[in-house]
C-alpha cells in the first residue's frame, strides 16, 4: 500500500471506520482527503484545522510575532541628504500605535500576517476620520473576499459580510497584501495548495494521539517457566513496578523463580510511522520559507550553522515580506 493510501486508511481508522475490500475507498481519488479535513480554499475553518498541526502553528506564529513586533515608522528626507523621524505624519499614529479602535498595531499586523500566510491574502478597509484620509484600518476576513475584473477592466473586491449581505470595494478603499499569485490580483492559499501535505501530517498527528490513548502495549514482559496463579502474577507485577517506575527507573532488576525479562522494542512499523511524522516538520517549514530550526526542529543543526540559519531567515523570509509591506503601504495609504 502506498504511503498516501496508508494515511487515508489511518484517517478512516481514527473515525472508527475500516473499509472492506469492496468499499469505494480503494478506488477513490486520494486528494479527496483534503476535503474531509476542511483544508479547502483558505476558509476560516480550514485555517483553524491547519493550525492544529504544531509545525504549521509554529511557522505561522513565528512570522506573525516577527511582523507584529516590527515598528512602522516614517522618515522625512532633509535637504542635506540625511533623514529624521516624521512622528507628526498623519499615518504615524495609525500604523505605529493604533490602526483602529480595537486593535493595537501589534495585534493588527499579527492577524494580518496570519491571514497572509494561511489564506494567501490579507485585507483591511480604509476608513477616513479625524486623523486624516486614513483614520482606521478595519481587518476583513479573506475567506469572504472575491476579486473580479469587470469587462471594462475595472477591478472590484466583492465582500460577503457575516450576515451574508454583499459589499463591493474598489482597490483604493482597501489596504491589501497577497501571497504567491497566478493572476496578480489574489494570492494562493497555502493550506489549499499544500492541503495534501498538511492533511497527511494532520492524519499522522491524530493517529498518533489516538494510538497513545488506546495503546495497551507494556514496555516489558516477565516470563516464568511455570504457570503462576493470579495472586502470584499480581505480586510479581507490583514488585517490578515498585522497583522500576518513577524515581527507581534504571535500577538493577532482580527476577526470581527462574523468571526472565523480555523488553518490548519499537516495531519496524512504528519506527516508520515515527519517521514519517518527523519528515513532515522540515517539509512544512520549507513551505513557509523558514529553516526548521526556527520552529524547534534541531536534528541537523549545530552551533556552527545556527548563526548562518539566522542570517538566512532574515534574508530569505523576513526581508522579502518586509519589502512587500512597505510597498503595499506606499501604494494603498
Amino acid at each position: 500500500m502506498k504511503f498516501t493510501d496508508r494515511l487515508r486508511f489511518a484517517w478512516l481508522a481514527i473515525k472508527g471506520q475500516t473499509p472492506g475490500p469492496e468499499d469505494d475507498f480503494w478506488y477513490e481519488d486520494v486528494h479527496a482527503l483534503r476535503g474531509s479535513l476542511g483544508l479547502v480554499g483558505g476558509s476560516g475553518g480550514g485555517m483553524r484545522q491547519a493550525l492544529r498541526l504544531d509545525s504549521v502553528y509554529a511557522c505561522t506564529s513565528y512570522l506573525a510575532r516577527t511582523f507584529g513586533a516590527l515598528s512602522a515608522k516614517f522618515y522625512r528626507r532633509l535637504p542635506d541628504g540625511t533623514k529624521e523621524e516624521a512622528s507628526r505624519h498623519s499615518l504615524y499614529e495609525v500604523l505605529h500605535y493604533q490602526p483602529n479602535e480595537i486593535n493595537t498595531a501589534f495585534e493588527f499586523r499579527h492577524r494580518e500576517q496570519v491571514h497572509l500566510e494561511l489564506a494567501g491574502n490579507a485585507y483591511a478597509e480604509i476608513v477616513s476620520g479625524p486623523r486624516g484620509p486614513v483614520d482606521q484600518l478595519i481587518p476583513l476576513d479573506p475567506a469572504r473576499m472575491t476579486v473580479a475584473r469587470k469587462p471594462n477592466g475595472q477591478i472590484v473586491y466583492e465582500y460577503r459580510r457575516p450576515d451574508d449581505s454583499p459589499r463591493v470595494y474598489l482597490p483604493e478603499e482597501l489596504h491589501r497584501l497577497h501571497n504567491l499569485s497566478l493572476d496578480g490580483l489574489s494570492g494562493l492559499s497555502t493550506i489549499s495548495v499544500w492541503s495534501d501535505v498538511i492533511g497527511g501530517a494532520l492524519v499522522l498527528q491524530d493517529y498518533a494521539n489516538r494510538f497513545t490513548r488506546n495503546d495497551s502495549r507494556p514496555s516489558v514482559i516477565l516470563k516464568f517457566p511455570q504457570q503462576l496463579k493470579h495472586e502470584q502474577k499480581e505480586e510479581q507485577r507490583k514488585s517490578w513496578e515498585a522497583g522500576q517506575l518513577g524515581s527507581n527507573r534504571g535500577r538493577a532488576a532482580v527476577v526470581d523463580s527462574g523468571g526472565d525479562v523480555v523488553p518490548i522494542s519499537v516495531s519496524n512499523k512504528d519506527a516508520q510511522f515515527i519517521e514519517a511524522r518527523q519528515f513532515t516538520v522540515p517539509q512544512i517549514a520549507r513551505i513557509f520559507g523558514l529553516p526548521p530550526t526556527k520552529i524547534g526542529w534541531l536534528e541537523k543543526s549545530s552551533y556552527s550553522n545556527v548563526e548562518e540559519l539566522n542570517i538566512a531567515t532574515v534574508i530569505d523570509a523576513i526581508f522579502p515580506r518586509a519589502v512587500q509591506r512597505e510597498q503595499a503601504i506606499r501604494r494603498d495609504l
